[in-house]
């Protein structure tokens, strides 16, 4: 799925939370969770270095993984990432990736 196509999944989810789902119903939904997401396309892009850090892992980063986003997921807030390839970060896109929530990354390799 391309930026363009998760923007538009994203304003449509708002969209339908906002008009009740074409019932009439008049709702107000709290955006900050779409502006977070539509942030986050920006912010994980292809080629940004992240970190595998799930909640689950708590504060332990010797258990956090090393990885580059490698495209849009199917869906807005998942992302294709590859996290082991040997040390051929340079050759990521050769790679086979996971997808990832958004929720589970970390910017930047510590």
């Amino acid at each position: 799925m391309t930026r363009e196509q998760q923007i538009t999944q994203i304003l449509t989810e708002l969209e339908t939370q906002a008009f009740g789902c074409g019932r009439g119903e008049c709702a107000n939904p709290d955006i900050s969770d779409f502006t977070q997401r539509i942030m986050d396309l920006d912010m994980f892009q292809p080629g940004t270095k992240v970190m595998y850090a799930p909640e689950h892992y708590g504060c332990d980063m010797s258990r956090w993984e090393k990885g580059i986003v490698k495209a849009y997921g199917p869906e807005a807030g998942k992302y294709f990432v590859v996290y082991n390839c040997g040390g051929e970060w340079d050759h990521y896109q050769d790679y086979t990736a996971a997808l990832t929530s958004v929720s589970d990354l970390r910017l930047g390799w510590r």
